[in-house]
């Protein structure tokens, strides 16, 4: 699903959506397009998301909340930061940990899942990935390290308070554990 404020952009989309077919005339294809027409079972259950939207982000808001309030006060540790041009959808609650590196990163994700907890990597820059490298001019350290030193941890709407203040303290401990240079604590 997707939501546009722009008519134009609205319009272009419903035809790449539609495998780029046009709108006038039957099976003519305008451009090339894509498959990614919903089924009817998926419009219905996004439908329904949308009529409980501002319950969902707001319920969201306090998970995300939650961690702020755990780890804002952890020197090595810096929270995403906050603007006035967007809002957050509240999708996945991403921490850096400042110069941990992917190495220590993955290791630290391995004994967090050892101990039952799914954290993932933050996103690899697309700079990295074959498909994209030949696109790729110029400098993108900024993207590199925030890929190699990101973390996103569990943020499903069902968490409890509960569930979240384990999951902060299993991983402060876990961190703790793989750079102890860092001496982190709740």
């Amino acid at each position: 699903m997707a939501v546009f404020k722009n008519l134009e952009a609205a319009n272009k989309a419903r035809i790449l959506r539609d495998h780029g077919m046009s709108k006038s005339k039957s099976y003519w294809h305008e451009e090339a397009g894509f498959n990614f027409r919903m089924t009817n079972m998926q419009a219905a259950i996004g439908v329904a998301q949308m009529e409980r939207i501002e319950e969902l982000l707001k319920y969201r808001k306090k998970i995300f909340d939650n961690y702020n309030e755990k780890f804002k006060k952890i020197k090595n540790i810096s929270l995403l930061p906050h603007n006035n041009w967007s809002n957050n959808s509240f999708w996945l609650y991403t921490i850096v940990v400042n110069n941990i590196g992917q190495k220590k990163r993955d290791k630290l994700l391995i004994k967090l899942k050892d101990r039952g907890i799914e954290c993932r990597p933050s996103f690899y820059p697309l700079n990295t990935m074959k498909p994209y490298k030949k696109f790729a001019k110029g400098n993108f350290e900024v993207s590199e390290y925030l890929g190699t030193n990101s973390i996103s941890l569990p943020s499903s709407s069902l968490l409890t308070n509960n569930e979240q203040n384990y999951i902060a303290d299993i991983f402060l401990e876990e961190l703790n554990k793989i750079n102890t240079s860092f001496k982190v604590s709740a």
